[in-house]
């Protein structure tokens, strides 16, 4: 089995590094007039990893679970009871030998016994209950990584999203300006008058509709880069900014047989499933041991007060068996209702792996079909470029009408927002795949991912 990637809480010192990687995403916004630098999708995994909800809680699940093994296992250590206490009675103790009486205590006394008791041998019960804890630490690590692995995936979508919407803000942008360019030819051939006043009002309704998109387009931004920092663990109005566009997504680190494999034998919720089961399974065998006989050995030191004992302290030990022969059936049934358990986790294991299998698949075909797309969508945008260019020469030269100068700018947006979002749906495409094959997502996209120079937007802090 998979070590885990990110490692659990196994001590205190783990703890307080958790904690303390947790304060930090949640550190405080920057100061009026800073800069945030443009987090890579690698730092943002990253984060989310270390700081997210999903971490600290799957953390803190797999203490409880360590903690509880660990009581298991304590069971192999003997116990020490200290008893005592004042004894007042409402009459002597007497002993009668025939017509004579002989006192053997007085009304009042201290008494006291210090007591150790070991377990010495069970049958196997602690042991397989103790397998069984340490199959449940396993679960709830493999458990914490899927739940990080969940929230990555929302994080890559939210990152995507942030960076799609910079995207659209950009080809808007590009869209007034060749707009405005567009009204002022416009303007220039009607003050000539080569074209009817219908072209200026037509270009001007198409200038100030697409310029009313830009401020929704900034709230767009502002929306995910919030729901970014909520992911990653901070407060949604912390200064946050991203790059305005990607690389083109970075290959896949092996075969997709390979990964296909991992995806099978190294899948978070598949290894959290099997550690389940095994768990389940030693439990199983625990509860069938649990009315075994038990060897004790057990060692006492007592006192009493009472000045007609010859020897006031006394040691005892004793080496003795316990067995339970007939508890109504009760441990019989804890046992099959475990049993039932175990069949149910082995039919989840099972169809989760079929689930994981499609899945994997449908990513696959998805990502290729998202670079097939994205291709072509390159090929349309510099088709749509020299269209337009053409076009605007053959207005300028009276052969062509403002409409089709604006369907031929349309048209060249289209592109560029198809190939935008193309572009991004393969990155989020190929994290599907990566993450259903158990891999690390933060630290290939930190490894392969790279940042353009590019536009970028903060959130401001409006507290």
């Amino acid at each position: 089995m998979r070590r885990p990637r990110h490692a659990d809480l196994s001590s205190r010192r783990r703890g307080l590094a958790l904690l303390t990687a947790g304060l930090l995403a949640v550190a405080p916004p920057l100061a009026a007039g800073e800069t945030a630098a443009p987090l890579s999708l690698g730092q943002v995994l990253q984060a989310v990893a270390q700081g997210s909800n999903a971490a600290i809680t799957g953390a803190l699940d797999t203490a409880r679970a360590r903690a509880a093994t660990e009581e298991i296992r304590s069971s192999y250590r003997p116990t020490v009871e200290l008893e005592g206490g004042y004894t007042v009675r409402d009459s002597p103790i007497v002993a009668i030998f025939g017509n004579f009486a002989a006192p053997m205590g007085t009304g009042t006394f201290w008494q006291a016994q210090v007591r150790a008791r070991e377990l010495l041998w069970d049958g196997g019960q602690r042991a397989h209950a103790v397998e069984a804890g340490e199959h449940t630490v396993a679960a709830a690590s493999a458990g914490r990584e899927a739940r990080i692995v969940r929230a990555q995936m929302e994080a890559v979508g939210a990152y995507l999203q942030a960076v799609l919407a910079h995207a659209r803000r950009s080809v808007v942008k590009g869209r007034v300006a060749a707009l405005s360019a567009h009204l002022e030819d416009a303007e220039n051939l009607y003050r000539q008058g080569m074209v009817a006043r219908n072209d200026l009002l037509e270009t001007r309704v198409r200038l100030r509709t697409v310029t009313d998109r830009l401020p929704e387009l900034d709230d767009g931004v502002a929306i995910a880069l919030e729901n970014l920092n909520r992911l990653m663990g901070r407060d949604p109005g912390t200064t946050l900014a991203v790059p305005g566009s990607l690389p083109p997504p970075p290959p896949l680190p092996a075969p997709e047989a390979a990964l296909a494999d991992e995806a099978e034998a190294h899948n978070p919720q598949v290894v959290a499933l099997e550690a389940k089961l095994a768990a389940l399974r030693s439990k199983r065998e625990a509860s069938a041991r649990e009315n075994s006989p038990k060897l004790v050995l057990s060692a006492a030191h007592t006192y009493e007060e009472n000045p007609y004992l010859a020897h006031n302290h006394a040691n005892l030990a004793m080496l003795g068996l316990s067995w339970k022969l007939y508890d109504g059936g009760a441990a019989k049934r804890r046992t099959v209702s475990v049993f039932y358990e175990a069949e149910q986790a082995e039919h989840d294991l099972r169809e989760t792996r079929r689930r994981v299998a499609t899945r994997f698949d449908r990513a696959r075909r998805q990502y290729h079909q998202a670079l097939r797309v994205a291709k072509t969508a390159e090929e349309n945008v510099a088709a749509a470029k020299e269209n337009l260019r053409i076009v605007t020469d053959q207005y300028r030269a009276g052969l062509a009408r403002g409409s089709d100068v604006l369907d031929a700018e349309a048209l060249l947006s289209a592109s560029r927002f198809t190939l935008a979002e193309r572009h991004l749906a393969a990155y989020l495409d190929q994290a599907t795949l990566l993450a259903l094959a158990g891999r690390d997502l933060a630290s290939f996209y930190e490894r392969t991912g790279g940042l353009p120079a590019a536009h970028t937007t903060e959130v401001p802090d409006e507290r």
